[in-house]
């Protein structure tokens, strides 16, 4: 094993692409249609070392996108100084890397997937 010293660990930067660099792999999107229209973009890195999903032995693509859509209605309400709570029958599509959009709804209990032919 072998261990950083405080010194080194703090020069160490991570640094991200452009948010118009066209490669898919970088980023994941988050948009919302109802009630209010918006889109989050982020490096897909940070979706990958987020607590949640490195606690789970095995991320499913469901949960990285409910953990992808917490993130990004975090970033919406941080803002305005609210607490990141989707409003219920939110809709929006989560697009990760390798990955066809997700279609989630915001119910009471958290982020219920919606199929892709449900209108």
């Amino acid at each position: 094993m072998f261990r950083l010293g405080n010194e080194q660990a703090e020069s160490i930067r991570f640094e991200h692409a452009f948010p118009d660099d066209p490669d898919p792999d970088r980023w994941f999107e988050v948009e919302q249609f109802r009630p209010r229209a918006w889109v989050f973009r982020h490096p897909a890195d940070e979706l990958r070392r987020h607590p949640a999903v490195l606690a789970e032995v095995r991320p499913t693509w469901d949960f990285m996108a409910r953990v992808a859509a917490d993130m990004a209605l975090g970033a919406q309400t941080a803002s305005a100084n609210m607490q990141a709570r989707a409003q219920v029958g939110a809709e929006l599509h989560v697009r990760l890397p390798h990955c066809l959009p997700i279609h989630l709804v915001a119910r009471r209990t958290g982020w219920e997937r919606k199929p892709p032919h449900a209108g």
